[in-house]
């Protein structure tokens, strides 16, 4: 399950896996599909391996429909599920594949991926951990790196203008604080 609270890349990423797979992919945001599924959980999650299924969240008896499936008949991999709701936030989901589940945070874009430029960080500590120790001038001044960090890695941001940025930051705060506090809410509620 590709999951996180902003907006980079999950269902880019989930597009791409199913042209490699050559399946469709199943997305709850559009409501008429939402409806569908809704109807019949079960059969949303069958078919072809991976099913792939993007904004899980809307549709969260999905979890126990796998669930049933797995039971049935166990293997890896035979899902990919988007979502931009906390997995673990999900109270059915918890309860539904707990164990039975690996969950990938999809992260904004790093500055490599931005500019253009292979980043073999994660390749030279594999085999040629030396290298790393091994300072290298950087070529970016100060307000560069200011100006980067302001902009922020989130798609919608890299390329708006300031004011468009400041814009879509704000709302992004305000609606993660509005999600995070009827989240808390419920926890409160279910200890009750």
């Amino acid at each position: 399950m590709a999951e996180n609270e902003s907006a980079p890349g999950r269902s880019t990423l989930l597009g791409e896996l199913a042209r490699q797979y050559d399946v469709e992919i199943t997305d709850l945001d559009d409501v008429a599909v939402r409806s569908r599924v809704q109807a019949s959980p079960s059969d949303a999650v069958r078919g072809p391996s991976p099913v792939c299924i993007d904004e899980h969240q809307h549709v969260p008896e999905l979890l126990q429909a796998i669930k049933a499936e797995l039971n049935r008949q166990h293997g890896n991999g035979r899902w990919l599920l988007t979502g931009s709701a906390s997995f673990w936030a999900m109270p059915r989901g918890t309860q539904a594949l707990t164990g039975r589940i690996q969950l990938v945070e999809v992260m904004p874009f790093s500055q490599g991926e931005l500019d253009g430029v292979h980043e073999d960080f994660f390749d030279l500590a594999l085999t040629d951990p030396d290298a790393l120790a091994v300072a290298k001038r950087t070529v970016t001044k100060r307000e560069e790196y200011e100006q980067l960090t302001c902009r922020g890695a989130l798609p919608l941001a890299v390329h708006a203008t300031d004011r468009q940025r400041a814009n879509l930051y704000r709302s992004y705060l305000g609606a993660s604080l509005a999600r995070d506090v009827l989240d808390l809410s419920r926890v409160r509620s279910a200890a009750r």
